[in-house]
């Protein structure tokens, strides 16, 4: 039996600078087999676009009304970056294991689609 990320996982967009496609890869790599990992690997990702498309990295409710000021990024896209912000904040303490909805294969596919959308802009 296959995990559901081997084969939901899309593949990057090109549009991706190299060093947050290396993040991208890392995670498609790992998610199988911690997709916590990729699940961490993924937000790091995201939050490091938003960095190189002008945002300050402090804080993503900032950061997001500015791309969809400055980028016109659709409505849906600044919903998924809200929700990345809320399973951000709720992500796992040093030493306290907990599997969490937000780590499971569906969330993580999202997630991967996100970094892909947010990359056309």
């Amino acid at each position: 039996m296959t995990s559901p990320l081997f084969n939901s996982a899309p593949l990057p967009n090109s549009k991706l600078p190299k060093e947050i496609k290396d993040i991208y890869e890392e995670a498609q790599k790992v998610a199988v087999y911690s997709p916590r990992s990729a699940a961490a690997l993924l937000r790091l990702a995201i939050k490091d676009l938003i960095i190189q498309m002008g945002g300050t990295g402090k804080n993503l409710d900032y950061d997001v009304a500015n791309l969809i000021k400055q980028k016109g990024i659709p409505q849906e896209i600044a919903s998924g970056l809200q929700y990345v912000n809320i399973i951000g904040d709720n992500a796992e303490l040093p030493g306290l294991i907990r599997m969490d909805e937000n780590d499971k294969a569906p969330v993580i596919v999202k997630l991967f689609s996100l970094l892909n959308l947010l990359a056309n802009y």
